[in-house]
């Protein structure tokens, strides 16, 4: 159940990272926000989708601690 609990937590704060990231850009570096619609064409043309996922998913898994 703990391995469950911190996998959610990680999950969590993983998208809260990406969120911050965007509000971020969006506030000092607005151009750039004009990049990811291309960044999204290139990996929704090459069906890169599941690996993107994928690596999301492997970043948020708990880490064993000794």
């Amino acid at each position: 159940m703990n391995y469950l609990r911190a996998y959610i937590r990680n999950l969590f704060i993983l998208v809260l990272v990406i969120c911050g990231m965007l509000i971020f850009m969006k506030i000092f570096y607005p151009d750039a926000l004009s990049l990811f619609p291309l960044m999204g064409q290139l990996v929704g043309g090459l069906n890169l989708w599941p690996i993107v996922i994928l690596l999301l998913l492997a970043a948020a898994l708990p880490y064993r601690r000794r």
